[in-house]
């Protein structure tokens, strides 16, 4: 039995997600999707220094999205959400 994860989107990455373009938007809620329906199944890829603990997840190509994954809660956290000449720049 596959476990759904809930999404949980942080503030400063909501508003990462208002600046997007619809497109961009709709593809990056498909990925966040796949990632609560398979996060069980998929390799977490590590961050480390200013974002050690988290995760980051490549969508299309140029943007990243930066995560926490809290198996204890079955939960992912949306930490940032943007180009990735960008997301690491905070």
């Amino acid at each position: 039995m596959t476990v759904v994860y809930k999404l949980e989107i942080a503030t400063r990455a909501q508003h990462d997600l208002a600046k997007l373009d619809r497109t961009v938007l709709k593809i990056i809620q498909a990925r966040l999707q796949r990632l609560a329906e398979k996060a069980d199944e998929i390799t977490h890829l590590p961050l480390t220094g200013q974002y050690a603990g988290l995760y980051k997840l490549r969508v299309h190509g140029k943007y990243r999205i930066i995560y926490d994954l809290q198996k204890n809660r079955q939960a992912i956290i949306v930490v940032r959400v943007g180009k990735r000449s960008d997301i690491y720049r905070d």
